[in-house]
């Protein structure tokens, strides 16, 4: 049995959605906007701000693009570890890294990369880069050059979109099974911090319902039999959400007070999971932290630039006046096109072959029928 089925579930990237700018006659709207974000979303934090799980997910869904400025001169680091066991014995075990440099300049650079080894396969390695430096925006692997890019609308937001995405999402997923508490203030590099720590509910574990072999591509009608998938994993919230049971489930997250950014924090989940009847243990340790950046960002050496094909073809052919919509329609030879030869080798006329008269539809005429 392919032992990796849970890997994704537990480190997927959420894209968030941008938004289009709008046009002079909505500036006014803009600035309303603006200054509306200034003064709620990055507002000091209070108590109330933080009771529930809920409140802590909608904190940290905020998109980083939109809190850059705070976080200039920082680096941010998230690390995780998730291990497939079976029967004690590592199955599987995926180790990912993500850190965003953010220079005083507001230019960043992310780095993602992902290692995961499962028994009797060979290691795996990926990853992406992607930043946005002097003006221009660079994406590209892990490994190999990166490409420029013009900068779209949503082009920084897409690349910070995953930089803490797999602690959020396990906090999201679990988040009524959770409870938290206010663990007092603190202080990171002279600014005031909030500590919030998080841990399962009495009752919450319990026997997990077994992962199916095949997932439908659809929900079926009423009555009728579910379509099967070839994506036999399923979809991954659904994997985690209906599939796996905590059994530890705890940490705490540090924000900035003034802004409710996130400074560090840990997470550390067991989970009872069951597939083809057999029990297995996920266990996942997630890491975030903070570090002064005191370097400029400078464009990766080698980049690549995006840019139009250019359509040699066209250019040559406006510079002869060939138009290829004037051209006639090249016609190729088809089966039966070639002459008949004789026994001397000479051409002879083709005798059309006689149409079954049950495949000739009444009133159509015979093959050598005069017109």
């Amino acid at each position: 049995m392919r032992a990796s089925f849970l890997l994704c579930a537990v480190a997927w990237a959420a894209v968030a959605a941008g938004c289009a700018e709008a046009d002079a006659p909505h500036a006014a709207l803009r600035a309303h906007l603006a200054e509306h974000e200034a003064a709620g979303r990055f507002a000091a934090l209070a108590p109330e701000h933080l009771k529930t799980p809920a409140q802590l997910v909608a904190v940290l869904r905020r998109p980083l693009l939109r809190g850059l400025a705070h976080l200039a001169g920082t680096e941010l680091t998230l690390s995780g570890t998730y291990t497939l066991l079976f029967a004690g014995e590592t199955e599987v075990r995926l180790a990912e890294a993500t850190a965003v440099q953010i220079d005083q300049e507001g230019g960043f650079a992310l780095r993602q990369t992902q290692d995961a080894r499962a028994r009797g396969q060979a290691p795996q390695a990926s990853g992406r880069r992607c930043g946005r430096i002097g003006g221009a925006a660079f994406t590209g692997g892990r490994f190999g050059p990166v490409t420029r890019i013009d900068v779209r609308a949503d082009e920084a937001e897409r690349c910070l979109a995953s930089a803490i995405e797999p602690l959020v999402s396990l906090l999201d997923v679990f988040a009524d099974h959770l409870s938290v508490t206010l663990a007092g203030p603190g202080v990171i590099r002279g600014r005031p911090t909030t500590r919030i720590a998080f841990d399962l509910k009495a009752g919450a574990a319990g026997t997990p319902a077994p992962v199916p072999l095949a997932w439908p591509t659809e929900a079926p009608t009423p009555g009728a039999e579910a379509p099967r998938s070839r994506a036999i994993w399923g979809p991954r919230r659904a994997l985690v959400e209906g599939h796996t049971e905590p059994g530890v489930f705890r940490g705490e997250i540090v924000l900035d007070t003034a802004t409710g950014l996130p400074q560090s924090g840990v997470l550390e989940a067991r989970f009872a999971v069951r597939k083809a009847d057999r029990n297995a243990v996920l266990e996942v340790k997630i890491e975030l932290g903070t570090a002064p950046f005191v370097d400029t960002l400078t464009p990766p050496d080698g980049a690549r630039v995006d840019r139009p094909r250019p359509r040699i073809f066209a250019d040559r052919e406006a510079l002869l006046g060939d138009d290829r919509r004037a051209r006639t329609p090249l016609t190729l030879p088809g089966p039966g096109d070639a002459p008949r030869l004789g026994p001397a080798g000479d051409e002879v006329e083709a005798t059309p072959a006689v149409q079954d008269d049950e495949d000739r539809p009444p009133g159509w005429p015979a093959p050598g029928d005069a017109p």
